[in-house]
C-alpha cells in the first residue's frame, strides 16, 4: 500500500534538516482515497424529458439525470460531459 505525504512538508525538511532522511520517513502518512472519474456517453433521449446514458467507468446503462455528479452505481466521480443537442 502507498503511503501518501505532504510535498510542502517534505520539502521543508529536506530543505532545512541535517537528516532529512529519517525525518520524512517519521512523517505521518495522510489518509487519502483514490477517486475514480468517469463521464456519461451515449446518452439517449428514451422519452419527453427522459434520458438514458452508460457511465464509462462500469459500464452500466442507466437512467441519465444531468445534475449527477457520481454514478449511482460505481460511485465514480463524473466529470463534464458534454450531451448531444436534440430537436424536440
Amino acid at each position: 500500500m502507498r503511503d501518501y505525504i505532504s510535498r510542502e512538508t517534505a520539502l521543508k525538511i529536506i530543505y532545512t534538516s541535517t537528516a532529512p532522511a529519517l525525518e520524512v520517513k517519521a512523517m505521518p502518512a495522510a489518509d487519502v482515497v483514490e477517486v475514480a472519474t468517469t463521464s456519461w456517453e451515449d446518452i439517449e433521449r428514451i422519452g419527453f424529458g427522459s434520458w438514458e446514458a452508460t457511465c464509462k467507468h462500469c459500464k452500466r446503462r442507466m437512467m441519465y439525470m444531468a445534475w449527477w455528479k457520481y454514478c449511482p452505481e460505481c460511485g465514480a466521480k463524473v466529470e463534464e460531459t458534454r450531451k448531444k443537442q436534440y430537436e424536440i
